[in-house]
């Protein structure tokens, strides 16, 4: 039997490395016996392992593959041919053992209770737990012991699967193979003369193996768009062979290396060489792709992107935080802008460049990617109650006659909405923990008290998000657009710490204003962010416009938190602003630019009768060991200071201004003493704090 298996790619893993699976074609082998499986090792290893852009386009004759267009499948002892209907996927092997003698080891289970078998089990190997870039292949037959010869030094992680026409297992359990000594101490010294050699669209590779030091289990390759780089391969051989040749290459240039690896230990890499494959009369980088969203079912991952200009493929980039790629670098080898992948459970942070052979685009937008356990979703087919932990989905849009559409009762709940509408509020109650709503529309707001651990990502909001004594309360990559009203702030934190407002498009609907003071403003809010009494949060990457007063306010207390690279457009006063009773320490306020506002930075206090209105008031003002650097001010719409921060003496020391750009605006700090001028303020107007 002849399978075939399309490129794909696993965008999302759990393993720290993971990428594309470019095996175009690979054949199962037929048993030589009744008695089992019998071959040398370097026919179950992939000629291209797990994780490259390559293809492979050679075959071992000595593997005797089935021919093309053979649909046969060996039975073991029955040696006959079957024809079954509607099978059922059989369960997992069990019991897997490995017996090793120098370098042959011989593998064996039990065959699956359950279900029908009609096709052969698969051997799996990987490099680490869990992972197949190793071995991935069918053993020909449905006997239950497999030998391999000329297995090299190393260690194995190995599994089994059963399978047939309707799928295929889950794994048996997991044993180590251990093959070989290594001998040696230190790492293993790299390959040398490394070589290629160009075919069309195919590559040959050689190089020399070391000939001292450690014992050689197999090579690792290396190859990216760039010198240095490996987001275009990054996988074992499996085997100590010295050459690879790959095909169906895309358009590009290509920068590989190899290096040895010894029990799992990798050496330097060797010489590095550059091929290039077709003509590409590109320029330049292609441009950035845009418009990166992401749908989660179950497992399984959707993303979708807008062409970029100039692009020969696409490269995914996942993290486990924000800007990160320590998860994947993987090329598509494509123009596709949809790929669907199946991911293990947990939040990954996701871009993807466009490339040519000129190099990599810039990201696009980061969307954060949240998969569950794999477990049963519930639907939510109406309003009301979530009270059990679990997946939550909606299936259709949901319209509710009360102001709650969903209340969340319990904690560990996740809602993926799947971008239909929620007519209503969203409200997580009080002392939960572990909460995720995501790729939602709502209309209504989305309010939680007492919380910790809860984030909403991926969602379109008509209305504010309200969070009162909120930790690690996360909002990222959402659209906020308010129109009508006048509420005081578009995501409102009142109290509680490190919250993480990222990535999100904040548009407060407020697009009049009336100098003149005769209360014709335009209905819309008052600010973008507001941090009321908070510590150690994270404001960072958002685009803010159309506030009435700042696009970030902090109120009260404020402290080690940062405010950095927004964009903030029409924020009448201030992009960043505090008043009244204001009371800051230790944080940092950099990279924002502000656009159409009086002012980048407005911080001021003083005691009025607001102060008595809320909640929690300081009884003095403070302003310390802060940091102003990096900010950017254009198109003021007031001759007003750039920067603007003013306190009665006190505790009031230690902050630092620097690296600013205020076009023609100034700087005016009271008391003066209390900043420290780090230079590199660009100011066209000399105010008492001089640039």
């Amino acid at each position: 039997m002849q399978a075939k298996y399309k490129s794909l790619l696993a965008v999302i893993c759990a393993a720290s490395t993971c990428a594309l699976w470019s095996s175009a074609k690979q054949s199962t082998l037929r048993a030589e016996s009744d008695t089992g499986v019998s071959r040398p090792w370097t026919c179950w290893t992939n000629s291209v392992a797990v994780g490259s852009v390559f293809r492979s386009v050679t075959t071992d004759p000595g593997c005797r593959a089935y021919p093309a267009g053979d649909a046969l499948i060996h039975l073991g002892l029955a040696s006959t041919l079957r024809v079954m209907a509607a099978l059922v996927v059989p369960n997992a092997p069990s019991s897997l053992t490995a017996a090793v003698s120098g370098q042959t080891v011989v593998l064996s289970w039990a065959a699956r209770t359950g279900g029908d078998l009609v096709g052969p089990y698969v051997l799996e190997a990987g490099s680490a737990s869990g992972r197949v870039d190793l071995v991935n292949s069918d053993t020909g037959s449905s006997l239950t012991t497999l030998t391999a010869t000329a297995v090299p030094a190393g260690t194995y992680f190995v599994r089994v699967r059963a399978r047939n026409s309707s799928g295929t297992s889950g794994p048996s359990n997991e044993i180590v193979v251990t093959v070989g000594v290594n001998g040696c101490v230190g790492s293993p010294n790299p390959p040398s003369g490394l070589a290629a050699t160009v075919s069309g669209r195919g590559v040959a590779l050689n190089w020399q193996a070391p000939t001292s030091g450690c014992v050689v289990s197999a090579f690792q390759i290396e190859a990216g768009s760039a010198s240095g780089a490996s987001n275009l391969a990054n996988f074992s051989t499996g085997s100590p062979a010295t050459t690879l040749s790959a095909g169906g290459l895309g358009n590009g240039t290509y920068y590989v290396r190899v290096r040895t690896i010894s029990f799992g230990v990798l050496s330097a890499p060797s010489n590095e060489v550059q091929f290039t494959i077709g003509s590409s009369p590109c320029s330049g980088p292609p441009s950035a792709p845009t418009n990166l969203t992401t749908t989660v079912v179950g497992t399984t991952v959707t993303l979708t992107w807008t062409a970029a200009a100039g692009a020969d493929a696409y490269v995914v980039e996942a993290g486990s935080a924000t800007g990160l790629s320590n998860i994947v670098v993987s090329d598509t080898g494509n123009l596709a802008t949809v790929l669907t992948a199946t991911a293990a459970a947990g939040t990954y942070f996701v871009r993807v460049r466009a490339r040519n052979a000129c190099g990599l685009s810039t990201t696009s937008n980061e969307v954060v990617v949240i998969v569950g356990g794999g477990g049963p979703t519930t639907p939510i087919v109406s309003c009301g109650t979530i009270s059990s932990q679990g997946s939550y989905s909606l299936s259709s849009d949901l319209s509710c006659s009360s102001l709650d559409c969903i209340a969340v009762m319990t904690s560990n709940v996740s809602v993926d909405c799947g971008r239909h509408v929620i007519a209503g509020y969203i409200q997580v109650a009080n002392q939960l923990t572990n909460v995720t709503i995501q790729n939602c529309t709502m209309t209504g707001m989305a309010k939680m008290t007492n919380v910790s651990n809860v984030t909403i990502v991926n969602s379109f909001m008509s209305n504010i998000v309200f969070v009162v004594n909120g930790t690690n309360v996360r909002l990222e990559n959402n659209h906020i657009s308010i129109s009508g009203g006048r509420p005081g702030g578009v995501i409102i934190f009142d109290s509680g710490s490190h919250q993480q407002v990222i990535n999100n498009t904040i548009d407060g609907g407020y697009y009049g204003h009336d100098l003149s003071g005769n209360g014709n403003d335009a209905p819309g809010a008052d600010d973008g962010i507001v941090l009321a009494d908070v510590s150690g949060a994270t404001v960072q990457g958002n685009v803010i416009s159309n506030v009435f007063d700042a696009g970030v306010e902090g109120v009260n207390g404020v402290s080690d938190t940062v405010i950095a690279n927004n964009t903030i457009t029409n924020a009448i006063t201030a992009g960043i602003g505090a008043y009244h009773c204001t009371n800051w320490h230790g944080n940092t306020v950099s990279g924002n630019v502000v656009s159409q506002s009086e002012s980048a930075v407005d911080i001021f206090a003083y005691f009025d009768p607001i102060c008595a209105q809320l909640p929690n008031p300081p009884s003095t003002a403070a302003f310390s060991r802060n940091t102003v650097s990096g900010n950017i001010l254009r198109r003021p719409i007031e001759n007003w200071p750039g920067i603007f921060i003013s306190f009665s003496p006190g505790d009031v020391s230690g902050n630092v201004i620097r690296g600013n750009d205020l076009g023609s605006q100034g700087i005016r700090v009271f008391p003066l003493e209390a900043f420290t001028n780090g230079g590199g303020n660009i100011c066209g107007t000399q105010d008492n704090f001089h640039c």
